[in-house]
């Protein structure tokens, strides 16, 4: 597995091994893999260290307190603990695995291992074992998230888990996700439900010659994500061609299963030319989750699977369409539209980073997004209020950018990778300047947001009424202009005691017919309050 064959014109051939390098977040934890047996830790205080493994490492799970990486014959666990400081990680067991997939949680390992999911402890002695009925395929993608488990088989089965208990409880029914992904591939119409931001499909007897053509392709998960209460688990899958020769194509959607409703909501970003790539849940927040795309090498429309143009054939352009997709409707007010035509404005970014809230009301919207420019090279994780990525220096010395972590200092870790990539992080756009609230600041913070988000101004002003804050009122009133809300940044103006600011509000309702001129008349009268940027941002001006 993860051998090519180079072939050069002198008839000779290379055999080359490709490793994919791992990054993950864990508590304080960030881990990043630095090469094919080297990994490098940091905590959010600034300890740092380099681990290095025995083994080629095809496998990385993190808790706060242990390290664990495999490679399908053998895996390594490693401690390093909080009060171990910049010390290197001490390994405390090596054991043989075949497993396909493992995961960690405190100090028992999950691993996939044929039609089962053992529980180990940290010597690799299983303790109880979840088995899965040939039906319900092998297991194939493990993913822990506090309390819960997520389970993925190969058949597109997804399982959820309590595993707080000595005997893990599951939770709820099965899901399929490669049921839907079939269906989704198989009809030529799909309508779509925008209040539910469900997608339904219909069959007809018309299109039987596509339904046949179409059969030839599946769908594979490459990866699952479960969130923090265990109601949801983020997917991101490739389409797979052919029989014989099998042939996987990034799927341009990020899909979220549901399953209180057993349902699978998507997200395109197909109209970006961009695919997911990475995607992560808050640890606390259930409803937030973050994901990475990257531009596509190819442009996916210019020919379908028969040498067909897609645009011609309206089930494949209707993919572009789901709900969830980079088109607002006209029930999401607010910030939704300018979002969505800022996100196209930086679609040649060949990097994006995308924060979404997924409900069951409203299904996945878009809070915000931008694009990945260095010395930023990848998301890392989220952890409300910040954003958590890997950064690449090329100086010995790490200079703070936007909050980042860590000094240079590496004690005994000499290896210049360590002194290269780092973790660092960044506010979130609604949390600037209060990235040190308390927790209920941050919860009536994101309830705000998603607000905001879906347009409910009245809601979101209710969110934060009660906090008393003049920061939190100074950065709504930022986001009331930006969204043209005049009536509620007035609120947040009185709120700041700022009185001159809340009479111009006035002035210019009663005065100015246009919005624009409205919005544009306050951000000149109150620049020192509601910034340059707002100015700025005015189109009339």
């Amino acid at each position: 597995k993860g051998l090519f064959v180079a072939a050069a014109p002198n008839g000779k051939a290379s055999l080359l091994s490709e490793t994919v390098l791992h990054r993950l977040l864990c508590c304080d934890v960030g881990a990043i893999q630095l090469s094919t047996d080297s990994v490098r830790l940091e905590r959010q205080s600034g300890a740092s260290a380099l681990l290095a493994a025995d083994i080629s490492i095809r496998g990385l799970a993190v808790s706060s307190r242990h390290v664990l990486v495999w490679n399908g014959q053998k895996a390594q666990v490693f401690e390093w603990s909080y009060d171990m400081g910049d010390n290197k990680p001490l390994p405390i067991a090596k054991f043989s695995s075949t497993a396909r997939a493992m995961a960690l949680r405190d100090e028992t390992i999950y691993r996939a291992s044929n039609n089962v999911v053992e529980l180990c402890n940290l010597n690799g002695i299983v303790r109880q074992k979840m088995t899965f009925s040939e039906g319900e395929g092998s297991p194939t993608h493990l993913d822990v998230n506090g309390q819960f488990l997520a389970v993925a088989t190969d058949t597109g089965l997804i399982k959820l888990f309590k595993v707080t208990r000595r005997e893990p409880k599951q939770l709820g029914s099965p899901g399929h996700f490669n049921l839907w992904a079939h269906a989704q591939n198989l009809v030529p119409s799909i309508s779509i439900s925008t209040e539910s931001q469900r997608i339904h499909c219909k069959t007809s007897q018309g299109h039987q010659a596509t339904q046949t053509q179409e059969k030839s392709k599946g769908n594979a998960i490459r990866s699952i994500r479960c969130n923090s209460d265990g109601t949801r688990v983020s997917i991101i899958a490739d389409h797979v061609y052919g029989k014989s020769v099998r042939i996987r194509e990034p799927d341009s959607r990020l899909h979220v299963y549901d399953s209180e409703r057993d349902i699978v909501d998507s997200y395109d970003f197909f109209e970006l030319q961009h695919f997911p790539t990475s995607h992560f849940w808050d640890p606390l927040e259930p409803k937030l989750l973050t994901c990475e795309t990257r531009q596509a090498r190819k442009v996916p429309i210019v020919l379908g699977d028969y040498g067909v143009n897609k645009l011609s054939q309206p089930h494949l352009l209707a993919q572009s369409m789901v709900s969830g997709s980079l088109e607002p409707t006209e029930s999401r007010h607010g910030i939704a539209s300018d979002l969505t035509q800022n996100v196209r404005g930086n679609s040649s970014s060949g990097v994006q980073v995308m924060t979404l809230f997924v409900t069951a009301e409203y299904g996945m919207l878009l809070q915000d997004a931008f694009p990945l420019e260095p010395p930023l090279e990848a998301l890392l994780g989220v952890q409300v209020p910040q954003l958590f990525f890997t950064r690449c220096s090329t100086r010995g010395t790490k200079t703070d950018f936007d909050g980042s972590l860590g000094n240079s200092d590496d004690g005994d870790n000499d290896t210049s990778n360590l002194r290269c990539v780092a973790l660092c992080s960044r506010v979130m756009r609604d949390f600037v300047g209060l990235d040190d609230a308390d927790n209920k600041t941050r919860s009536a913070l994101l309830d705000f947001s998603f607000h905001l988000t879906i347009g409910n101004m009245d809601e979101a002003h209710r969110a934060v009424r009660c906090i008393e804050s003049p920061a939190v009122w100074e950065n709504m009133a930022h986001m009331c202009v930006q969204t043209k809300r005049l009536d509620v940044a007035e609120v947040c103006l009185g709120h700041m005691g700022h009185a001159r600011g809340a009479a111009a509000v006035r002035i210019a309702k009663a005065e100015i017919a246009e919005l624009e001129a409205r919005v544009a008349s306050v951000c000149v009268c109150e620049r020192n309050i509601l910034g340059r940027n707002n100015i700025l941002s005015c189109s009339c001006l």
